[in-house]
């Protein structure tokens, strides 16, 4: 295989591990509960559950101990301004969502 093709080899592969990488952390949403315990969602479909109920209310997603995602969901799904984070805790972008899309 020729450096060109090796080099094109390693950067697909790198482009696929960030995605995973991406999903992984977006599917692992949580909330902190009345007792002040992390309580993870469940993701059925495109809807968020918790405790077999659609989650209402606010979400978080950390990785690695920094906090990557914040939010709220209505009815299990995205709903209203979701900031996302770099890892080193500056803030990456602030997106708006409507029944789990997102408003451009």
């Amino acid at each position: 295989m020729n450096r060109i093709a090796k080099i094109a080899a390693l950067l697909v592969a790198l482009t696929v591990v960030s995605f995973a990488s991406i999903e992984e952390i977006e599917e692992r949403f949580y909330y902190i509960g009345s007792d002040g315990e992390e309580s993870n969602l469940e993701l059925r479909g495109d809807v968020y559950y918790d405790q077999n109920k659609p989650y209402n209310g606010k979400i978080m997603s950390q990785y690695d101990g920094a906090t990557i995602y914040h939010g709220n969901m209505k009815e299990g799904k995205l709903n209203g301004e979701k900031k996302s984070f770099y890892e080193s805790g500056k803030l990456q972008s602030v997106s708006n969502y409507k029944d789990g899309y997102e408003l451009q």
